[in-house]
């Protein structure tokens, strides 16, 4: 039962991830602050790290677009602590 619901939660939480990568923002910085902003609330909000970078993880391997890709790798870094201006 437990892992049927945290399955649910990666699935809502890819979902939420997926929408705010296709939120139209100006350029590059201005994007990767919007979902850093977003991350820090989806941190707030109950999610753990763990379960956003595996999120992460699973749609740069879905995402064709290298913009995006990018952005997600951005935010992993900043996750894990490897990003020096954007840490969680």
């Amino acid at each position: 039962m437990i892992y049927a619901d945290h399955r649910l939660i990666m699935n809502e939480l890819e979902i939420k991830v997926s929408n705010l990568l296709l939120t139209p923002i100006g350029s590059i910085e201005e994007a990767r602050f919007f979902l850093y902003e977003k991350f820090k609330e989806l941190l707030n909000s109950g999610y753990s790290k763990d379960d956003l970078l595996k999120t992460c993880k699973s749609l740069r391997i879905k995402i064709n677009d290298e913009c995006k890709r990018d952005l997600l790798i951005d935010m992993m870094e900043a996750l894990t602590g490897w990003c020096a201006y954007m840490k969680f």
